[in-house]
């Protein structure tokens, strides 16, 4: 079986993915979390100490003055002289320093700027070049709406981009390999477990030997694979009965049937040798009611035989295969008209083989009872070695096709019940049957004693 059609490789990948998708959100949400807290607190943080630092320099100026934080960390102004501060500090371009942008929502230069506002602070996340700025807006007196105390950090050195990503990726790769490996292991462990009462179910209906009773001694817990148990119990129990009524049938209705059978035939023959029947319309009856007799008892040895368990394993044996042939060709000569048909024995006269004799003796009883009733002038012709025997003739043939089933659609064809016989006992044995058949020219059928 392919690993990868199996259920344990489904139940591996199952848990691999899941695995991987628990993994990937818990990454993703872990990160955007983290990042959201930090840059909440800090946003705190910052707007808290301008808030300190505003109180403080509206209480006594020379306190921010004196603790050197002035012209640094912290400005006192306009925005527009902030803009000019900043400028100045990163050494940005002071073309783009017009006096009409006095805002830092509307300064050109600026890639990217988020506003917040916290305890009346107004916060300013500011991205340009590789410099990431956060300012603190701090009001002094609102009523003139005047200068305003700003409070700068560069958080660009704290938190580096490229740095930050690159942690960020071995961080999930990383943990993409350690949830993977647990993931197989688990896997693997949980599909042992999982499919562990189906391989016991299976080795249980291999150990089941046709011709015995079929019984699953294992109980199974009452789950899936326990409705299943049942099922295959009640299927094989119904296949035990309809078994057991086949051989029933088989052997106690062929038994019945060949002592009427037998006496038929007796009183035939010796109806044939009576002064009242030699007339000639009379023979002609009682050599049909012979010919329909003799079928009738070729048909039931058939069926008697199948009803035998043990003819299935019946071993292997030398004999002469011509004279296998040459005893089912007399034995079914009264089939055709010897006047119009050329009967020919094409067997090596020396030809030992070693095959069940019964059973090859029915599969070429059928082969060439099925030409003879189909083949109305021309030849049959019987040949064969160790390795085959095959069959010949000119008859009426049928359309053959590879999937052909005789009987499947229709009797009325050069098939015969013969032919459904042969290819029952060749798929008991593993032989090989090939057929040819061309309608209204003939039909050659070959049993190859190897399926290779």
């Amino acid at each position: 079986m392919n690993i990868i059609q199996s259920i344990r490789f489904r139940i591996i990948a199952m848990c691999i993915l899941f695995a991987l998708i628990v993994n990937v959100s818990y990454t993703q949400l872990l990160i955007l979390v983290t990042e959201e807290s930090q840059d909440d607190v800090f946003n705190w943080h910052l707007a808290h100490s301008a808030k300190i630092w505003s109180e403080e320099y509206k209480i006594n100026k020379k306190i921010i003055e004196n603790s050197g934080a002035l012209g640094k960390d912290i400005f006192i102004g306009l925005e527009s002289d902030l803009i000019e501060f900043v400028s100045e500090k990163y050494n940005l371009d002071t073309d783009m320093l017009a006096k009409e942008f006095t805002s830092l929502t509307h300064w050109p230069i600026v890639n990217h700027i988020e506003k917040e506002i916290y305890q009346d602070v107004i916060l300013y996340e500011i991205e340009f070049n590789d410099v990431r700025l956060h300012i603190a807006k701090a009001e002094l007196d609102i009523r003139k709406n005047s200068v305003s105390l700003y409070y700068l950090v560069d958080v660009s050195k704290l938190y580096p981009q490229s740095g930050s990503d690159v942690d960020t990726l071995f961080l999930q790769v990383f943990m993409f390999l350690i949830s993977t490996i647990f993931a197989i292991f688990i896997g693997m462990y949980l599909a042992n477990r999982a499919v562990l009462p189906l391989s016991q179910l299976s080795n249980d209906v291999d150990t089941v030997e046709i011709g015995q009773k079929i019984v699953l001694n294992r109980q199974y817990y009452n789950d899936e694979i326990g409705i299943l148990a049942d099922k295959l119990r009640a299927m094989f129990q119904r296949i035990d009965s309809f078994v057991e009524r086949e051989k029933s049938f088989s052997r106690d209705a062929s038994h019945e049937l060949r002592t009427p059978i037998t006496n038929i035939q007796i009183a035939v023959e010796l109806a044939k040798t009576m002064p009242q029947c030699s007339d000639r319309k009379v023979q002609a009856v009682l050599n049909r009611i012979s010919r329909s007799n003799n079928d009738m008892i070729h048909l039931v040895k058939t069926f008697l035989l199948f009803g035998r368990e043990e003819s299935k394993e019946e071993e292997a044996s030398f004999f002469n295969l011509h004279n296998m042939a040459a005893e089912s060709l007399e034995k079914n000569i009264y089939l055709v008209n010897e006047e119009f048909i050329s009967v020919i024995n094409d067997i090596n006269e020396n030809t030992q083989i070693k095959q069940p004799i019964k059973i090859l003796e029915i599969v070429l009883n059928n082969l060439i009872r099925n030409s003879f009733q189909y083949t109305h002038k021309g030849s049959i012709k019987v040949s064969g070695t160790a390795q085959y025997v095959q069959v010949e003739d000119t008859g009426i043939g049928f359309t053959y096709t590879k999937n052909f089933t005789p009987y499947s659609v229709q009797h009325e064809s050069g098939l015969g019940l013969g032919l459904n016989i042969v290819q029952r006992i060749c798929q008991l044995k593993g032989w090989q049957i090939l057929i040819e058949s061309t309608l209204g020219k003939g039909t050659l059928i070959r049993v190859n004693f190897s399926n290779k």
